[in-house]
């Protein structure tokens, strides 16, 4: 069942589907985490950091410019 049917993985989904919907959207994850840990991941992903977003725009950054 998808608390809120919005096609973001929840509690109640299948730890597969979950790892499926992670796979599809690039979320890197261990397939030994627990469903916790797998949905933390995702929240991450889609509510990154101004830290992590900070680190992807250096990343991006190539000194060429």
């Amino acid at each position: 069942v998808d608390k809120g049917n919005d096609g973001i993985p929840d509690m109640g989904w299948k730890k597969g589907d979950i790892m499926g919907w992670m796979d599809e959207n690039g979320v890197s994850y261990s397939s030994l985490s627990t469903k916790a840990k797998l949905l933390a991941a995702i929240d991450a992903h889609l509510n990154p950091t101004e830290e992590s977003m900070n680190e992807a725009e250096e990343a991006e950054n190539t000194g060429d410019e």
